[in-house]
């Protein structure tokens, strides 16, 4: 029998694809520095992944990933790898091969911290949040409001004559809860509060402060903390929940670089507070980054196995088993994966170069990027997390039985990446959000206003839109396909501003939450398909320059969006700028790009591992790995197996079992 690494590199050998540029290319910059990471997790006794994890409670889990945190710390003041921090630790936690154990602390805290507090507040704490001295979780939702950050409850009242805040909750509504970080391990918070003074409420503020004792690490008098409990989602993540009754904090404990209050209560604005959502956007930037990483680490693992993987005597005239790998239906699921995966590197790249200008921007106090680029990503954060889980979903199946098993790795990955869908802005509202900026740039573009054609590369032709008349060979050119779903959230935006504005007996608002929002949604679904779709399109030279290579990854894009089509283009098909029998030709089309990629397909997936720790599980995908023999050794090491029955059994099932025996003879 060959070792899949035989197999792999024969199938990567055919393709023919320049898979060291693709693969540079791909992870860019940070390619050495992730590359090390990989290995040094690898390697570490303390730090490497055991299968042993997957035995562990869910108290021992969060034990044994902090003793792996602080392994990884010393790492980095041993000059092995870079430190962990809000850019990186997305791959320490592929490494790990769970959600990092302080990702709040590194990708929410300290971002908020920078960018809300003065410089000498950040300076004063820096140190100590790098040093882990200071460990904070980012406390904004509450039990009653999440995604509506202007309705939280929980109050911070200035007292004058003490100049201290008074952080109370008012109502069970107002107890944080979710953040991560917070259950047990935080000591520090930044929390978002209504800042009230002299009476008058002025917003809502960000305020940090310590929230349990340095020494015994007890909530401090006035504060209410604890874990919420087991969750769908990264068990070992301890989500919490915290209460206020009178607690003081003192005045300079609001974040001020944009906001302070002087002793008599005056508010002094600085600068422009919108600063504040650069957070939140670089969160959900790295979420997109993170999320390609993490589908292609699950697709390889996923193609490894149905490569070894055998079922059905099913070839002519043999009685030879067929890989997994060779059905169509494998094969059509995998493409598809890995096509979605490349247009989400490609518009996460996208999104982080875009973000980066808009940060210099803001350093100048240009916030002229910022409200366009929330929009862009608020669309792509929603859309990307869903399908995202759709493609989890789809690898685990590919699996069979046993793509259930915890050592097959995905189940967990399901686990961890499924409160993306929710965290940092439900899908739905983010749609709705999205949605009505669109609406308002509509109505900017009647009007005359110029648009930023970066954001909006539609919008100056959403008024214009005539049928396609091409041949069907034109449709299979990538920039026609774009047209097409231009040309559907065209019609999409346009029918809806009519639908939305006309007088009836309906209001706007009952319009807007009762009778259109699941269109309005679709609309903003059908924007970051699009520039999805056009980000494809244009980095695709950047990614090689290699011929063979770019034919390839045209028929890459090409999948991704007759695949999108498919889902979007009902619009377009009914008000006839496309008719059945084109349709019918893309779906025919994308049927053939699939099956003219199947040389290719291994090599495309394993373009993206920069390290086999991506793969993860060893019992079914390891490079050196016999899956069968792997699979069977780590079941026996089930801590269940360490004996042969266990003590309930003798304490009640066998007396359990004589008692109904006796029943039986009366």
């Amino acid at each position: 029998m060959s070792s899949i690494k035989t197999e792999l590199e024969k199938h990567i050998s055919n393709s023919g694809i320049n898979c060291d540029e693709l693969r540079k290319n791909s992870w860019r910059e940070t390619y050495e520095r992730d590359l090390n990471i990989m290995k040094q997790v690898a390697e570490d006794p303390i730090t490497k992944f055991r299968t042993h994890f997957y035995n562990l409670s869910r108290e021992d889990m969060f034990k044994y990933n902090i003793m792996r945190a602080a392994r990884m710390k010393e790492l980095g003041y041993e000059g092995k790898v870079p430190h962990v921090d809000k850019e990186n630790y997305g791959t320490f936690s592929i490494a790990i091969n769970s959600l990092y154990p302080t990702s709040v602390h590194h990708g929410m805290f300290e971002s908020i911290v920078k960018v809300l507090g003065s410089d000498q507040q950040v300076s004063e704490v820096w140190d100590d949040i790098v040093d882990y001295k200071i460990l904070g979780c980012y406390a904004q939702t509450e039990i009653g409001h999440g995604s509506d950050v202007q309705g939280l409850e929980t109050e911070a009242i200035y007292d004058e004559a003490t100049e201290e805040f008074i952080i109370n909750s008012p109502s069970v509504k107002a107890y944080k809860f979710w953040p991560g970080d917070l259950g047990k391990m935080a000591n520090h918070a930044v929390v978002f509060a209504k800042m009230i003074i002299k009476g008058e409420a002025y917003g809502i503020h960000a305020f940090f402060f310590r929230i349990r004792d340095s020494e015994s690490h007890t909530p401090l008098k006035g504060i209410e903390i604890g874990d919420i409990g087991p969750k769908y989602g990264y068990p070992y993540k301890d989500n919490g929940y915290m209460a206020f009754s009178e607690f003081r904090v003192p005045r300079s404990a609001i974040l001020s670089r944009y906001v302070s209050v002087s002793k008599d209560g005056m508010i002094e604005l600085k600068g422009d507070p919108r600063i504040g959502y650069a957070t939140m956007l670089w969160i959900r930037v790295q979420l997109l980054f993170f999320g390609w990483q993490v589908k292609f680490s699950n697709i390889a693992q996923c193609m490894r196995y149905t490569l070894k993987r055998k079922q059905f005597k099913s070839l002519p005239g043999t009685d030879i088993e067929r890989p997994i790998f060779d059905y169509q239906a494998t094969q059509d699921k995998i493409v598809s994966a890995i096509c979605y995966s490349y247009a989400n590197l490609t518009i996460s790249h996208f999104c982080m170069d875009t973000f980066y200008k808009m940060e210099e921007k803001v350093k100048n106090e240009d916030f002229s990027m910022m409200n366009d680029l929330h929009v862009l990503i608020s669309s792509l954060k929603a859309y990307c997390m869903d399908y995202d889980m759709t493609t989890l979903y789809n690898l685990r199946e590919l699996q069979g039985g046993h793509g259930y098993l915890y050592l097959a790795n995905i189940p967990g990955w399901i686990d961890a990446w499924s409160p993306n869908v929710t965290l940092e802005g439900d899908g739905y509202v983010l749609f709705q959000q999205t949605s009505r900026k669109l609406m308002k740039k509509l109505k900017s573009v009647a009007k005359g206003k110029s648009i930023d054609k970066t954001f909006y590369p539609y919008m100056d032709q959403v008024l214009s839109v005539e049928g396609l008349t091409e041949s069907d060979a034109d449709i299979r050119e990538t920039h026609k396909l774009c047209e097409i779903l231009r040309v559907a959230i065209s019609y999409e935006l346009l029918g809806l501003s009519k639908n939305l504005t006309k007088e009836d007996q309906h209001s706007f608002d009952t319009k807007w939450n009762k009778i259109y929002q699941v269109e309005l949604a679709n609309l903003a679904k059908l924007h970051a398909v699009y520039m999805t779709s056009l980000s494809f399109a244009d980095q695709i030279p950047s990614l090689s320059t290699d011929k063979l290579t770019q034919e390839v990854l045209t028929k890459v894009c090409n999948v991704y969006i007759t695949e999108e089509i498919m889902k979007f283009a009902q619009t377009a098909l009914l008000e006839g700028y496309i008719n059945g029998e084109q349709m019918v030709n893309i779906q025919n089309y994308r049927t053939e790009l699939v099956e003219s990629l199947k040389p290719h397909v291994i090599a495309l997936a394993e373009s993206q591992v920069i390290h086999d720790r991506m793969t993860q599980s060893t019992a079914l995908s390891g490079y050196d790995s016999d899956y069968a023999s792997n699979l069977y050794e780590m079941a026996m090491q089930n801590t269940l197996n360490a004996t042969h029955k266990m003590p309930n059994i003798d304490r009640q099932l066998k007396p359990l079992s004589k008692k109904l025996s006796n029943f039986a003879k009366i």
